[in-house]
């Protein structure tokens, strides 16, 4: 018996980037206490960031229901989006595209809101191609 879900991981690219700034990080911190200098606090904090916004990609996952897709990032509440709600499935980015899917919010009323169309972008996952396959034939014509 198969489970119903199917789950995706995010690019081990994230994982190395995540690493990278944080050693760029901790490069930058080493030279803030030998010497204090504004423009490398500017850099110290961009890598930061950097290394941030890669760890959220990398514990980034999405599993695939037979109703639709959700997106489980830390500290963030999950994001589900039924397949009757999506609009467009695309690959998306340049470097390392990812999923972008456009979709209609549930109303206050718990009617689709068709006139504020919203979007979800995924990271880069490994088997992304199958996920677009599969996102693609179940969007409603």
């Amino acid at each position: 018996m198969q489970p119903d879900t199917h789950r995706y991981q995010a690019r081990r690219i994230y994982q190395v980037f995540t690493l990278l700034g944080v050693l760029v990080t901790l490069l930058f911190v080493w030279t803030l206490t030998q010497q204090f200098d504004w423009v490398t606090f500017v850099f110290l904090t961009f890598a930061a960031i950097f290394a941030i916004i890669n760890l959220r990609w990398a514990l980034s996952r999405i599993e695939l229901t037979p109703s639709g897709v959700t997106l489980y990032e830390p500290l963030i509440q999950p994001t589900h989006v039924d397949f009757r709600r999506m609009v467009t499935v695309n690959e998306a980015g340049r470097m390392f595209p990812g999923v972008s899917i456009v979709y209609y919010p549930v109303g206050q009323d718990g009617l689709l809101d068709m006139e504020d169309p919203r979007s979800l972008f995924l990271p880069a996952l490994e088997n992304q191609d199958e996920l677009l396959t599969v996102l693609q034939h179940e969007i409603p014509e």
